[in-house]
């Protein structure tokens, strides 16, 4: 970087999960990271005078290293930033076509029942009371207010009484990417910021081998704006190179 030269900077922040304690070589993209902070921190240690004529003065000065600290923030939900956010990992799911038969224990009047089914045929789906003796009827008795989601709801008006029910129809393909919330809260990743000054027009790299990521901001799924993620962790050293991290900047 030149004397007067400044840093404003862009890039794009990949990540490397650990796979089973080691490093892998297998990144993804942030993808619209809004934030890539590196800060290093040093206390201190201070002696100070007791004497009555230079009582409070510094007699010693030893300044301590301190862990550094990584900070992302993002906006982009791709699957594998939000499951970061849930300290998680997502997993695709597939519920096949076909049909299906659910008991439902506790339907009451005026309230919703919801099936582990989704995409719900509504034509061809059956409600009947536990014992198969009667058959209730669609849009009189209940409605399917979500059929994708399997939401259906007991009409006050209706003739089913609050108890068991039994349901049974068909269904479509439904695909999903499920996250089971804190059941990956060791994340450990490699965090790499390829990126360029502006200012010089020059390539920078900003490399953290190792760090432990854990979300700083929770996720309003009812937000008046667009959700803001953040995660931050304290790079560790590498065991081969003797670094936590690295910045490369002036790339030619």
């Amino acid at each position: 970087m030149s004397e007067n030269s400044g840093l404003l900077g862009c890039g794009t922040v990949f990540l490397a999960p650990y796979e089973n304690g080691k490093p892998s070589n297998s990144w993804y993209d942030l993808d619209e990271a809004d934030k890539y902070e590196i800060k290093e921190n040093v206390s201190e240690k201070t002696r100070k005078s007791k004497r009555c004529e230079s009582y409070g003065q510094l007699k010693s000065q030893v300044p301590i290293k301190e862990p550094a600290e990584l900070s992302l923030t993002f906006s982009t939900m791709n699957k594998e930033n939000f499951a970061t956010l849930f300290m998680s990992k997502p997993v695709d799911t597939v519920q096949a076509a076909g049909t299906f038969t659910e008991a439902v224990l506790t339907a009451m009047k005026g309230r919703s029942v919801h099936l582990k089914t989704r995409n719900l045929d509504a034509a061809a789906l059956v409600v009947k009371n536990a014992d198969d003796t009667i058959t209730y009827v669609a849009d009189t008795d209940y409605v399917i207010e979500n059929a994708k989601m399997g939401f259906v709801k007991i009409l006050e008006s209706g003739s089913i009484a609050n108890g068991a029910l039994n349901f049974s129809g068909s269904m479509a393909e439904s695909k999903s990417v499920r996250m089971v919330g804190g059941s990956q809260y060791d994340r450990r990743f490699s965090v790499k910021l390829v990126g360029k000054n502006l200012d010089t027009g020059q390539p920078h790299i900003a490399y953290v081998y190792d760090v432990r990521l854990a979300p700083q901001s929770g996720v309003d799924f009812l937000a008046d704006d667009f959700v803001v993620g953040e995660l931050t962790g304290k790079p560790v050293l590498d065991p081969v190179t003797g670094e936590s991290y690295i910045v490369e900047t002036d790339i030619t």
